[in-house]
């Protein structure tokens, strides 16, 4: 799994979006991965000073999870209470997809993250091969991000996206991409 790059606004003093890496490794006598998020928040250049927030075993092997971890940032909400009530508060968190089901966190990255909230995206391709790309983002405008996922798939790209955050009411928004015979990656941006 390695290092995986994240950015986001983790720090609700900047008005900016800091860059991060999550780094897994597996932590005997458990058979699990487990994952840390390392981030500055800095711009300045040098060797800035690092904050972490241990993100632990989220959607683990021991309870029936299969697939790849991919992780994302994104303002999914919170009352202050650390109680998911999907309001935004300008303050980017964790979100992490394996398979059909996502798991995100509402804490803020000064404390150990919990996953408290989760979604069964499902599987919006079909059952097709391809995993796909995860995404979050703001895609109607209400301030909060939501879940997408993004495929290339028999030659076709597609996005499939949701504009909630609940558990299973699934209602996928598909928008086809332009093919001009080439592959292409994802990212998610906020607009400053």
């Amino acid at each position: 799994m390695g290092v995986i790059p994240i950015a986001g606004r983790f720090d609700p003093s900047v008005n900016h979006d800091c860059l991060g890496v999550i780094h897994s490794a597996f932590l005997p006598p458990y058979t699990d991965v487990a994952f840390s998020l390392y981030y500055t928040c800095s711009t300045t250049g040098g060797n800035p000073t690092l904050y972490t927030q241990w993100l632990s075993m989220p959607l683990p092997d021991s309870a029936g999870f299969t697939g790849t971890y991919q992780f994302v940032a994104g303002d999914f909400g919170t009352d202050g209470n650390s109680q998911p009530n999907f309001i935004p508060d300008g303050i980017d968190t964790i979100a992490v997809r394996r398979g059909p089901f996502v798991a995100f966190s509402n804490t803020p990255v000064s404390n150990h993250a919990t996953f408290p909230t989760a979604q069964y995206f499902g599987d919006p391709n079909g059952g097709d091969s391809e995993y796909g790309y995860f995404v979050a983002g703001d895609w109607n405008t209400d301030g909060l991000d939501s879940f997408g996922l993004y495929y290339y798939s028999n030659g076709i790209p597609v996005f499939y996206r949701r504009n909630n955050l609940d558990w299973n009411l699934i209602e996928y928004t598909a928008q086809y991409l332009p093919n001009n015979g080439s592959t292409f990656n994802v990212a998610t941006w906020r607009e400053p």
